[in-house]
């Protein structure tokens, strides 16, 4: 094809303005797609560690769950030896007060 006989608006000047605006779109398509996988590949990276940090989170509030229901089954358990220790001092004083009562009365029987 000879260049000579293409018409082209605005003669040479103009193929060549157009040739460098079609470069240049390229050029600006080509880089707004780029920036844009850039922004999508930044939001992911963020919303994985997010993930991760809201993750480590539930971890630690796991531990510190099991940590608590561990200290109240301990202090139920004390609890529930203390009451066990309480009922057997509380025969054992009951027992003694009879005994105490029968001395008595073998004591007041006695001096009559």
């Amino acid at each position: 094809m000879d260049l000579s006989v293409m018409t082209v608006p605005g003669g040479t000047g103009g193929a060549l303005g157009f040739v460098v605006a079609a470069i240049g779109g390229a050029i600006w398509f080509i880089r707004s797609a780029w920036r844009r996988d850039r922004v999508d590949g930044a939001e992911s990276k963020a919303q994985i560690d997010i993930i991760e940090r809201l993750s480590a989170q539930l971890d630690k509030a796991n531990e510190r769950v099991t940590l608590a229901e561990q200290r109240a089954d301990l202090a139920y358990k004390e609890r529930n030896d203390a009451y066990q220790a309480i009922g057997k001092l509380e025969a054992k004083i009951s027992a003694l007060e009879m005994q105490i009562q029968m001395m008595r009365e073998r004591f007041d029987g006695k001096a009559t």
